[in-house]
């Protein structure tokens, strides 16, 4: 039994710590169930208040800087990757455990991992991981590391089996839902709330999208359904474009998509949590996932297991839910009722979906707020440590 009294958890994250709300929210996790945590990523100063004022909780902000070129970013590799083994090695004793919260990070601090007792978390499969980002022939040997990680959690079930199988593990990995431990709607700062007031004046029904905009993403067909659906309902997105790939063709694409379906509202990108206050005003939430067969199993997998912190968001404001057809969004969607997943992308049978659930709105709301308390966080990270 891990002795919460004495011994430390310390969270690392080889990166801008809120790329990834997971995260945080396991730090609020552990700290609100009195584990002493100490979190060591980079540019992590804009934690929420109540996490930063409580005295279990250490933040080490890792400084780092923007990479552009590949010089710069072998260089800053190798700088902060001695900044991170430093606060590591000052930090951390025998009886501790280090939880490792990304393959890149498992790779920054190498073979120095097996100094200690270690949780790895995988938010995304990885079957395989380069050597170094945008290497193809290198690989980094994840597959060793992860079977000697002391346990390994992953955020969705399928993903947990498959990660067993690809790296012969000796035991399936935990899951932890990406659901967030503290549902905080943020602050109405003056950027959201002109999207607010624009939400508020409208007439029609709305049918909202928050997230990243990607190539994992299908949304032209939603488009040409906000044409079907234009004198009921009204379509409107918000969120950044994705990083992941070519950000300039991913924005290109966007204008294009924007620029194509004048029936759809971009509100623009605004900051978590602050995003979650549009939800108030949206009547059906839009979750869209697509395995695009000309990207590697990985990635089409991570998109047919998808495990969305949306799916919690949408469900915690009790916003039943059109989805598209993958078995990450149609087994809880069935299980719980809180949604339609669409048999098919044709934007009639999309607009059917919306329909549908619009038909059965209050009764679907009431069973967002039943699947939302249905996962048990405090539950779930004890069993990990204690187990």
């Amino acid at each position: 039994m891990f002795n919460k009294n004495v011994n430390k958890i310390i969270i690392v994250f080889f990166g801008d710590v809120h790329r990834l709300p997971p995260i945080i929210s396991l730090v609020d996790n552990l700290t609100s169930n009195n584990y002493n945590v100490i979190l060591l990523s980079e540019n992590n100063d804009n934690l929420p208040t109540r996490i930063k004022k409580r005295t279990n909780f250490c933040n080490i902000n890792i400084l780092g800087v923007q990479r552009f070129d590949i010089i710069s970013r072998v260089k800053h590799r190798l700088i902060i990757s001695r900044k991170y083994l430093s606060a590591i090695k000052v930090n951390t004793n025998i009886h501790d455990i280090l939880w490792i919260t990304s393959p890149g990070t498992l790779r920054m601090i190498g073979r120095k991992i097996f100094d200690y007792k270690y949780i790895l978390t995988v938010y995304d499969l990885e079957k395989s991981v380069p050597l170094f980002n945008g290497n193809h022939i290198f690989r980094f040997p994840i597959k060793k590391y992860a079977q000697k990680a002391w346990k390994i959690v992953v955020p969705e079930v399928n993903r947990a089996i498959l990660m067993k199988v690809w790296w012969q593990l000796d035991k399936v990995p935990y899951c932890l839902p990406n659901k967030q431990y503290y549902y905080d709607l943020g602050v109405i700062d003056d950027d959201i709330s002109v999207a607010i007031k624009q939400m508020k004046k409208e007439s029609k029904k709305i049918i909202l999208y928050i997230g990243v905009f990607g190539k994992d993403r299908s949304f032209n067909e939603f488009g040409e359904t906000s044409k079907i659906l234009k004198e009921d309902y009204a379509f409107y997105f918000a969120g950044p474009v994705s990083r992941y790939g070519s950000y300039k063709k991913n924005k290109e694409q966007f204008d294009e998509f924007i620029y194509k379906y004048p029936n759809i509202t971009y509100l623009g990108s605004f900051k978590p949590p602050n995003h979650l206050q549009l939800l108030k005003y949206a009547r059906i939430g839009l979750l869209t996932y697509v395995a695009n067969p000309i990207e590697s199993e990985a990635i089409q997998l991570n998109a047919l297991y998808c495990a969305p912190n949306k799916i919690f968001e949408y469900a915690g404001s009790a916003l039943p839910m059109v989805g598209t057809n993958v078995p990450g969004l149609k087994e809880p969607f069935e299980k719980y009722n809180i949604g339609v997943c669409c048999d098919d992308m044709k934007p009639e049978t999309i607009a059917n979906a919306i329909k549908c659930v619009d038909k059965y709105h209050d009764e679907m709301a009431k069973n967002c707020k039943k699947y939302y308390e249905s996962v048990d966080l405090d539950m779930i990270v004890e069993k990990i440590i204690n187990e």
